[in-house]
Parts: structure tokens; sequence; C-alpha cells
């Protein structure tokens, strides 16, 4: 009778831990910035007094990105690196979130 010693690999890297959680966080963050696009077009409706015509443009605009974006995202992921896609991607996100500022300042539907 033969003895199975197995050896548990494990899941990631002991140096590759942080990078994992931080990444893991980094999707968590995208799915709660795309989770609150519904409440925010409720209550973008009622500040701007928007139309349902007006509130799916707005979440069309956020969902329509994905697909006018996959395209120029897989080209960074190939010609550089899926690091620097995913730098992209956060930069692009932050950038998109400091324009809720004046935005918000300017408490018109046209900047949203």
């Amino acid at each position: 009778m033969t003895t199975h010693t197995h050896t548990k690999t494990p899941l990631v890297s002991k140096e590759m831990v942080v990078p994992f959680i931080l990444l893991v966080l980094c999707f968590a963050a995208w799915g709660a910035a795309a989770n609150m696009t519904d409440p925010l077009v409720k209550v973008f409706s009622k500040i701007f007094t928007m139309s349902s015509v007006q509130s799916a443009l707005v979440q069309f605009s956020y969902y329509g990105a994905y697909f006018c974006l996959a395209i120029p995202a897989a080209y960074i992921n190939k010609r550089f690196s899926y690091k620097t896609g995913v730098l992209t991607g956060l930069g692009m996100a932050a950038m998109g979130a400091f324009m809720f500022y004046p935005a918000s300042q300017a408490m018109t539907y046209g900047f949203f």
C-alpha cells in the first residue's frame, strides 16, 4: 500500500499576498461603483427632474463605456501589460469620480 503525501500548494504565494489583496479590493470597488448607478439615477431623476429617457441615458452612458473601451483596453493590455491596463482603468475611474465635484456644483443634468 502506498502512502500519498499531498503538499498543499498555496492559492497565492507569500510574496504576492499584498498585490492580490489590492487587486481584489479594486474589483470590489469597481463592483460597488457599478452597483451605485441605479440608486444614483433615481436620485438624479428627482433632483434634476429628468425624464425617463434622460435617466436611461445616464445608465446607458455608464454601461456603454464598457462596450466602447473594450477594444482600447485590450490594446493597452497587449501593447504594454495588464498592470498598465489596470492602472489606466483606475486612473480613468478616479478622474470620473473627481469630475462629480464640479458637476455637483453646477447642478445641471448635462454635466452628469
